[in-house]
């Protein structure tokens, strides 16, 4: 029996909501999705989580989806952009808890030891 093809499951759950269209979807590419991300981040755990927003995203935008002629660009795409957030907000999250954060006058978060020069707009080593 021939595989159907990816942009007519992702036409098929689109249209009508067909759970089993998404599982075929997700079981097609659920490696390649958690690869993606686990190269990036380096953690099993957060790789899952990420792993599982990119799923979120592709059944929340399916009908948008339904044009591009090739989906597994748009998971790679979208899991590396995800890990990448991920990472970044990791960092942030690890920098306030180790306190190396401050707020300064305006309520916006500032490394410590780095000011900004109001007059020329960039920032500078306190």
């Amino acid at each position: 029996m021939p595989e159907v093809p990816d942009q007519d499951l992702i036409r098929e759950y689109g249209r009508t909501g067909a759970e089993e269209a998404f599982e075929e979807l997700v079981h097609r590419h659920v490696d390649l999705v958690y690869s993606t991300a686990f190269r990036v981040l380096r953690d099993a755990s957060l790789a899952e989580d990420v792993t599982q927003r990119v799923f979120v995203a592709l059944a929340r935008n399916a009908v948008k989806l339904q044009r591009r002629p090739v989906l597994t660009g748009w998971l790679h795409e979208t899991a590396r952009n995800f890990a990448v957030t991920t990472v970044r907000s990791e960092e942030r999250r690890r920098r306030h808890q180790d306190g190396t954060d401050e707020v300064n006058s305006n309520g916006r978060g500032m490394a410590r030891g780095v000011g900004f020069c109001r007059s020329r707009h960039r920032p500078i080593r306190l």
